[in-house]
């Protein structure tokens, strides 16, 4: 029986060859036929024995009688009661009528509010665009590879991570999943050859010198006095240098404008145009503390060379695509010694050069319009004064736009407009931009007072030992946050052994389940947290000595130590428990600090509903704040050291890192030192 099924089973594979994309299906008869004959074989399940042979035994019987038979009658699933054997009924059936319909159906998601075709409104296009897509590639044999970019992933707790560029490999074929070996191990070497080109450093061939920049707004400038139709273009590829928009997109500025992007100031005859910087991001959701963000705005603009555009308007917006201006580019370049330039090269000129000259990855994003892309987690939690956005991008015109020559004066007087243009608006720019969740460092300080006096005044020997012990370990939790610049997770002071007092520094691994980082990171450790940190473990052994024996039996433990109450409060629903009864009542228990209890118990402290990332937010600002007395910034690439926002492979003390160990143990902890001197705390000490 077996092999004439197999006979008839080879005839069904045969037929589905016949069939256009039917390899699946010509995998799936011969799956199914080894399936039903594996428990014929097999007689150790005796039901499934029975009702498999049973199928087989019909199943020849339909195909030999040239399928004269009533097919649902012969095949009724009610005459099957194993679950493994109706399955194969019903996969079988669906055989027969993919035979008879001689098609595969490819499954495919359609939607179900309409069958028209629509074509999709601006905004869907604009969503669109900044979602990061992959690309799949088929490589036969029923295999493909999907190359995914990098991308943000934000939490259900709104915390953010930048998630690696992916590579995966998926067939259908058992021998050729033996690729994906191969694939793996050279996987990491491949994303950093793709990634490659988004490297602001010289050894990237996309990064073009000062030199070469100035030698191509030279030849760009030499045609602006040529054909109306190629001045447009040349306009477009100097904008482009100096917004990080495509060239045909600015073609079309006037679409820009519409969209926000730029802004269009003056009258007709003496019109100003603007690149507006966006970082709506971040939302401050509580009323009562939008009059204390340290960030007063989430836009500012940039004076942009207003006659460029005049060369695009007498072109009347010509539709033309980025291959005819690379040709363009090819023709006017050729013989200068400056290699192949194309729309994407000039494109990344104005975020390559910030970042090679500022080595702040945060300003870069900022001024070349990449924060619409949410390529980077700080940007979520950062913010600058608008001045030194302004300073930055001037440095940045002056350089690309000062010409090798003194008698190239439509350039100079360009260039000397955009500069009284600056000074004017840094008179005016008084601000910040950035996270909107940034609180003033005053309101931080006055918090951080009211804080001290609750918790002060709560840990005192008169007081309940339910109040001593919360209040302390959340005035803990608190200064950890300030301190450590850590994510408010729960046991979020995790154990006593963690730290390492004699080099003043803490393992934090606060984002286990995260995609994109799959180590922890060292955090340096000041001298006002470690005299904390002793200040609250002499606390604990003070209670301990008073309270040992008792929370022994309340809390059914032979022996209680530091450990034990290091980082926990004690939870009490409604009640502070008097007596014995109420002791030992199941509602009392010993937790570790969380976000959920912090807020709870803050009610009526701090303002209602405060985010509980609320110092995370303040940190970052503070850390990349300037102040008048001198005290300089910390160079971003430690702070994304010091958050984890650090690239796979790039991370602070990996092998690969150009970081300076020493360097960011001593910056970072001066810094988190210099932020808690500001903020004028004091340590918690009982009377």
């Amino acid at each position: 029986m077996i092999l004439q099924a197999s006979f008839l089973t080879y005839r069904q594979y045969q037929e589905f060859a016949k069939i256009d994309k039917a390899e699946n299906k010509q995998k799936h008869v011969c799956d199914l036929f080894r399936y039903v004959s594996r428990y014929v074989l097999d007689s150790n399940h005796a039901e499934l024995f029975q009702e498999c042979s049973e199928l087989l035994n019909r199943y020849v019987m339909y195909e030999r009688n040239l399928k004269k038979e009533d097919r649902n009658q012969l095949f009724n699933i009610k005459d099957f009661k194993q679950v493994q054997a109706i399955e194969y009924l019903s996969a079988l059936l669906i055989i027969f009528k993919r035979l008879d319909d001689r098609r595969v159906v490819h499954r495919q998601r359609k939607s179900k509010k309409s069958k028209v075709l629509q074509w999709p409104t601006k905004n869907e296009l604009k969503k669109f665009r900044e979602i990061k897509t992959g690309k799949q590639v088929d490589i036969g044999h029923n295999a493909k590879i999907s190359i995914y970019d990098a991308a943000l992933h934000k939490d259900e707790e709104g915390e953010v991570d930048l998630l690696d560029p992916e590579m995966e490999f998926y067939s259908e074929d058992e021998k050729s999943k033996n690729l994906n070996y191969i694939l793996s191990d050279n996987a990491t070497h491949l994303m950093r050859h793709r990634q490659r080109r988004h490297a602001p450093f010289v050894t990237n061939p996309h990064y073009l010198a000062p030199d070469i920049l100035k030698q191509i707004v030279y030849v760009l400038r030499t045609e602006l006095s040529g054909h109306w139709r190629d001045a447009a273009i040349a306009a477009a590829c100097l904008l482009s240098l100096l917004t990080g928009l495509s060239p045909v997109a600015l073609m079309d500025f006037n679409e820009l404008i519409q969209d926000g992007i730029l802004i269009q100031n003056g009258s007709s005859r003496r019109r100003e145009y603007l690149l507006k910087l966006n970082l709506k991001i971040t939302e401050q959701k509580i009323k009562s503390l939008n009059h204390v963000r340290w960030n007063e705005v989430m836009t500012h603009q940039l004076h942009l060379p207003s006659a460029w555009f005049d060369y695009i308007e007498q072109a009347s917006n010509p539709l033309i695509s980025s291959t005819h201006i690379n040709t363009k580019l090819k023709n006017w370049l050729d013989n200068r010694f400056v290699g192949s330039i194309t729309v994407e090269k000039l494109q990344a000129q104005l975020y390559f050069h910030i970042y090679y000259e500022t080595y702040n990855e945060y300003l870069a994003h900022v001024i070349a319009g990449r924060d619409s892309q949410h390529h980077m987690p700080g940007i979520y939690y950062g913010g600058l004064p608008k001045t030194q956005l302004s300073s930055t991008y001037l440095a940045f015109l002056e350089k690309a736009l000062t010409p090798h020559s003194t008698h190239f004066t439509e350039d100079t007087a360009e260039l000397k407009i955009l500069q009284q243009q600056f000074k004017v608006q840094s008179a005016l720019s008084i601000g910040r931009i950035g996270s909107q969740l940034a609180l003033e460092p005053n309101f931080v300080k006055e918090q951080f007072h009211i804080l001290h006096r609750h918790c002060h005044e709560n840990i005192q020997e008169d007081k309940h030992i339910i109040n001593q012990l919360n209040a302390y370990a959340c005035w803990m939790w608190h200064i950890s946050l300030l301190s450590l610049a850590s994510r408010p997770k729960k046991n979020l002071l995790g154990n006593l052994d963690d730290y390492c007092v004699e080099l003043k520094l803490l393992y934090v691994n606060d984002k286990k389940n995260s995609k994109a980082r799959k180590d922890g990171r060292f955090i340096p450790l000041s001298d006002f947290f470690i005299k904390t940190l002793q200040n609250y473990t002499a606390f604990l052994e003070q209670i301990i000595e008073a309270y040992g024996s008792f929370f022994r039996q309340v809390f059914a433990k032979k022996k209680i130590t530091v450990n034990d109450l290091f980082g926990k409060v004690i939870f009490s629903k409604d009640i502070l428990p008097i007596t014995v009864k109420e002791w030992q009542s199941r509602k009392i228990k010993l937790i570790p600090l969380s976000r959920k209890w912090v807020n709870s118990y803050m009610q009526g402290v701090f303002p209602k509903n405060m985010y509980s990332n609320w110092l995370r937010h303040f940190d970052m600002n503070f850390l990349m704040h300037e102040q008048q007395e001198g005290k300089p910034a910390l160079a971003f690439h430690l702070i994304q050291a010091l958050y984890g926002h650090d690239q796979r492979d790039r991370e602070a003390f990996h092998p690969h890192s150009s970081l300076i160990p020493n360097v960011y143990v001593q910056q970072a902890r001066q810094q988190l030192q210099d932020n808690v001197k500001s903020l004028s705390i004091k340590h918690l000490e009982r009377k």
